[in-house]
């Protein structure tokens, strides 16, 4: 189910190109015009990623960090 008045989209699923480029179409059907969308992929480039997009969108990349916490 896709939220079609929110304002920011965030894909964060394995990284396949196949199956983000089915996660952003079915969002689109959705995304009001003005939304901002983020992707967390690390391998794959943002431009392979909206190539195949049925509409321009304005779009962003994430970068998430996790920390890991030593115990001595």
């Amino acid at each position: 189910m896709v939220n079609d008045d929110a304002d920011l989209y965030i894909e964060a699923v394995k990284e396949d190109i196949e199956i983000k480029h089915a996660v952003w179409q079915q969002v689109l059907q959705h995304a009001k015009e003005d939304a901002l969308f983020a992707t967390n992929t690390s391998g794959i480039p943002i431009n392979a990623m909206l190539k195949h997009l049925t509409r321009r969108i304005k779009n962003d990349s994430l970068v998430y960090i996790s920390l890991t916490h030593h115990v001595l």
